[in-house]
This record gives C-alpha cells, structure tokens and sequence, in this order.
C-alpha cells in the first residue's frame, strides 16, 4: 500500500473551496490509499455536497465524512480524544 498526499491548496481545488475542503481532503487521502478505487477531489466535494456532509457556517460533519469513507467499503469511526 503507498500513502497517497493530497493539498487542499492542490490546483485542481476550486479556489473558493481550498481554505474550508480540508474534511474532504482526508477523505480522498484514506479512500486512495485503502480503497481498490481512484476518485478525485472534485469526485468527492461533489458527493459531499449531495449527501449533506457539509453545513455553510458550520463546516464538514465528521459523521458525512464517514459516510463517504464508507461508500468506498473502507471503516471508519468518529472518536473523542478529550481528557
């Protein structure tokens, strides 16, 4: 398996969406790297939007992106790190 590096600041990001598509940014990263399938960043704003993984004020919902990791049959789960 070879890790795949993804910028939010990557020329292929629209311009308005490089300074708030980190969530999607570490979507495309997990789901190249351990998934049989290659999408792009564009690919997955796209499906983000449509599923309502992102809220204008609010950001990405960490629950969406899971929701988008999971369509690519990789696992994922959101938890707290708080002490």
């Amino acid at each position: 398996m070879s890790l795949i590096y993804f910028s939010q600041h990557d020329p292929v990001v629209p311009p308005q969406w490089r300074d708030r598509i980190c969530g999607i940014a570490c979507v495309y990263m997990i789901v190249n790297t351990h998934s049989d399938e290659h999408i792009s960043c564009s690919e997955l704003l796209t499906q983000g939007l449509d599923c309502g993984a992102y809220s204008k004020g609010v950001g990405w919902k960490h629950d969406g992106l899971i929701e988008i990791i999971e369509s690519f049959g990789v696992k994922a789960h959101r938890e707290e790190f708080k002490e």
